[in-house]
């Protein structure tokens, strides 16, 4: 419903799409980061900022990474958790083509964190450990496995420091029987998950521990 203004022939725009900074449509599409097949966009809608996950050029039009995005949303659609990344569904933006909403997560990756983890108290990063721990709970109890859980594919919010798995692009879960291969990173990958294309709960704790290892020393220790 829109406001009545003192004029009852003039109505506010507050609530029918033509407020300042309020559009319907995505815009202020940036690039976040491009590597092989998929490219990350911000984007504004309604005044909130987004990331859309979609494919690189080259990539659109081939079968097999079509099919690689898709079976992402389907996996991140079976979660909701405040230590995964919200996703809100796929679209076809309009410049960009078929893209997966995600909420924009405003921090730093672990990652990039880990030279200055000494600063951080103790305390601090237990409870950080404590909430990566849950999250990785949350996602084996749902049947999936990350199968990519190092410091770059975790975020720390800045406000408040909190834990938030991001990047299923590797996930995999029993139902599903497409991109049945080993798949990880090597510093973090178990040797069986090295050889091995079924999804395994094991695999994750086992890079959960090096990740945990590299969050206690403030560095990346192999």
């Amino acid at each position: 419903m829109a406001f009545i203004t003192k004029n009852d022939n003039e109505t506010s725009c507050f609530l029918v799409g033509c407020f300042e900074g309020i559009e319907r449509q995505f815009t202020d599409i940036q690039e976040l980061s491009a590597q092989g097949y998929i490219q990350l966009l911000r984007a504004k809608r309604y005044g909130r900022w987004y990331v859309l996950k979609t494919l690189s050029e080259d990539a659109a039009g081939q079968n097999v990474y079509v099919t690689i995005l898709r079976k992402e949303l389907e996996v991140l659609m079976l979660m909701q958790h405040p230590g995964v990344v919200q996703t809100l569904g796929m679209e076809d933006v309009e410049g960009v083509g078929p893209a997966i909403v995600m909420e924009y997560i405003d921090g730093e990756t672990l990652a990039s964190l880990l030279p200055n983890m000494g600063s951080i108290p103790l305390e601090q990063r237990q409870r950080m450990a404590s909430e990566l721990c849950e999250a990785l709970a949350y996602i084996h109890s749902q049947g999936i496995v990350h199968r990519d859980l190092k410091p770059e594919n975790i975020m720390v919010t800045r406000n408040g420091n909190r834990i938030k798995v991001i990047d299923f692009g590797m996930a995999d879960t029993d139902q599903h029987a497409v991109l049945k291969q080993p798949a990880g990173t090597l510093n973090y990958m178990s040797p069986e998950q090295a050889q091995q294309s079924s999804p395994d709960v094991r695999n994750d704790i086992y890079s959960l521990g090096l990740v945990l290892q590299d969050l206690q020393l403030g560095k990346v220790y192999r």
